[in-house]
C-alpha cells in the first residue's frame, strides 16, 4: 500500500483533472452551438431564419423567404417598434425607454426583444437613437429565443441596410461603421446633433470584455 500522502495526491491530481473536463464540457456545450453557427454562417452553409417569427405572413410566399438574408416578402414582427437587420437574419421587437445603467431593469426587458436605450431619440426625432441587446447567452442571463440577436452584428458592413419600424412607418439607415470599444466606453451613447442610429452588444460572444457596435445614418 503506497503511503496515504502519496494516495492523497493522486486522488487530488485526479479531482483536478476530472474539474478541468467538467468545465471544458460546460463551455462546449454552452458556447459551442453559437461558435458552430457563426462558422456556417461565414461558409455560407447556414443562415439564421426569423421567418417563422413573421406576424404579417402566415405562411412564406417564396422558397427564398424561408432563408436568410430575409427575403423581402418578409415583414417585421412589430410595425410599433421593431428592428430588422436582414443580411444577418434579425427581426425583433424593439423594447422602449429601457435603462442601460439599471441590470436588473434590462435583462429583464430583454427578454423580450431588443432594447430602445432610455432617454436616446426616436427614429422620428434627430440625434442618436440608441439600441442594444444581446449576442450570446451568458452565466447569469436567462436563455431565451432572443439570447444571440446580435451573435453575427459584425458580419455587417459599410452600406449595408437596416430598418427600423416606428408606429407603423419605415426607416432605412445605412451603415457607417462597425467598431469595437471598451465596455465603460460612454462615447456611443451620447446624444448627437445629426440624426442616427448605434446599435450595440456585449463581445466577443460569450465575454462582457468589449463592446461591437454598429454605427448607421438615415438612408
Amino acid at each position: 500500500m503506497p503511503p496515504e500522502s502519496i494516495r492523497s495526491k493522486v486522488d487530488l491530481k485526479r479531482l483536478g483533472i476530472f474539474l478541468i473536463v467538467v468545465a471544458l464540457l460546460i463551455l462546449v456545450l454552452t458556447f459551442g452551438p453559437l461558435y458552430l453557427k457563426r462558422w456556417l454562417w461565414d461558409l455560407g452553409l447556414s443562415r439564421p431564419d426569423y421567418a417563422g417569427q413573421n406576424s404579417y405572413l402566415d405562411e412564406p410566399t417564396d422558397v427564398a423567404v424561408a432563408k436568410s438574408p430575409i427575403a423581402a416578402t418578409v415583414g417585421p414582427v412589430s410595425r410599433d417598434f421593431g428592428l430588422m437587420i436582414r443580411k444577418i437574419g434579425v427581426n425583433v421587437p424593439i423594447v422602449k425607454n429601457v435603462s442601460g445603467q439599471n441590470a436588473k431593469e434590462y435583462f429583464s426587458k430583454l427578454k423580450g426583444g431588443v432594447a430602445h436605450q432610455e432617454g436616446s431619440p426616436l427614429p422620428d426625432k434627430n440625434g442618436n437613437m440608441v439600441i442594444f441587446g444581446h449576442s450570446s447567452f451568458v452565466p447569469g442571463v436567462l436563455l431565451t429565443q432572443y439570447s444571440d440577436v446580435f451573435l453575427l452584428l459584425d458580419k455587417l458592413q459599410k452600406d449595408d441596410e437596416i430598418e427600423i419600424w416606428y408606429s407603423g412607418q419605415k426607416y432605412l439607415y445605412s451603415v457607417s461603421e462597425v467598431k469595437q470599444v471598451s465596455k465603460g466606453s460612454v462615447e456611443i451613447t451620447k446624444n448627437t446633433k445629426d440624426k442616427r442610429l448605434t446599435i450595440f452588444t456585449c463581445w466577443p460572444p460569450g465575454t462582457d470584455f468589449k463592446r461591437l457596435v454598429v454605427i448607421a445614418k438615415p438612408k
